[in-house]
């Protein structure tokens, strides 16, 4: 639910974010766990192809 609510606060604030790419960091995340804030900053900038230019965007607000 907070991946969607995230996914949802991305897009609008212009990042370009699909329904898959929210599945894809379902995913990752799963794979990685969410112990450790610096593997799912990873994943989920990977799994959400998040662009350079948003990532200011993502780092504020993504809240672990």
């Amino acid at each position: 639910m907070r991946l969607a609510r995230f996914g949802r606060a991305l897009r609008a604030h212009g990042v370009g974010v699909t329904l898959r790419d929210e599945l894809d960091a379902a995913e990752a995340l799963d794979l990685v766990g969410l112990d450790d804030r610096a593997q799912v900053r990873a994943a989920l900038r990977i799994a959400l192809k998040i662009a350079r230019a948003d990532l200011d965007t993502f780092d504020r607000l993504l809240v672990v």
